[in-house]
């Protein structure tokens, strides 16, 4: 019977080779070190990202010296508008500030309040309507400083005197509150008499009813100095610089 023989095992190399490691990725350029002293590099800003910028428009008009004055005339109106006011003639008395004005009246010890402020800072006051000054607004208009008092020129104006509603009232209160309204019609007509330049009799006159005017007719009624125009606008004037118009 044949004898099968069974194969030779395999032979073993003397020095093995060991296995071959998996190849690392590149390793990123580190940034170089800052010198002492020194802030580190910057690394460069990826062009797929856009960088984007939020704008607080109220801020920006009060660093470029803009103050608005815009619907009703009260007491919260008044605070904010104060504090801006007392703020930029901290920041610097001399530097002049235009204010926009876009109101249909309001509170009259309001208005009366933010009156007395810029009649007694040291700042130049541009004031300038834009859309409608009607009551109280108007005073405010006029209480720029003379020559510096523009209005756009489809602005319109209205001044009157002061009105009131106390309903359920004793005739006692009734009597009170009527000599108030009084005096504070008075105060009123003294006030745009001295900032006009007309006589107290006209004044009077001129307010007992609701007194509507153009700008044209607020120029010369006293309001306003000057009429800013879209031809002046054209010609690149800045309504914060605009010069009085000859009549």
């Amino acid at each position: 019977v044949a004898r099968q023989e069974s194969p030779a095992p395999a032979k073993t190399p003397a020095n093995p080779t060991p296995p071959q490691p998996a190849a690392l990725p590149a390793a990123v350029p580190a940034a170089p070190a800052a010198e002492p002293g020194k802030a580190p590099a910057t690394p460069p800003a990826d062009p797929k990202k856009a960088v984007q910028r939020t704008v607080n428009i109220d801020q920006e008009m009060l660093k470029s010296r803009r103050l608005f004055l815009t619907g009703e005339v009260n007491d919260d109106m008044a605070k904010i508008f104060v504090q801006q006011l007392l703020f930029l003639e901290a920041d610097d008395p001399n530097a002049p500030v235009t204010i926009f004005i876009n109101s249909g009246g309001g509170l009259v010890h309001s208005g009366l309040a933010i009156l007395d402020v810029m009649a007694n800072v040291s700042t130049p006051l541009k004031t300038v309507c834009y859309g409608r000054c009607f009551s109280i607004a108007a005073v405010l208009l006029a209480a720029g400083t003379p020559g510096h008092r523009s209005a756009y020129e489809h602005a319109r104006l209205m001044i009157h005197e002061p009105s009131c509603s106390y309903p359920k009232l004793s005739a006692s209160d009734v009597i009170l509150k009527a000599e108030e309204l009084r005096n504070t019609k008075q105060t009123l007509e003294e006030v745009l008499s001295r900032l006009t330049g007309k006589p107290l009799a006209d004044i009077v006159d001129a307010v007992a009813r609701d007194r509507y005017m153009s700008v044209q007719e607020g120029r010369d009624f006293g309001l306003v100095d000057s009429i800013i125009s879209q031809s002046e606008r054209r010609a690149g004037v800045d309504p914060g610089k605009v010069q009085q118009e000859k009549k």
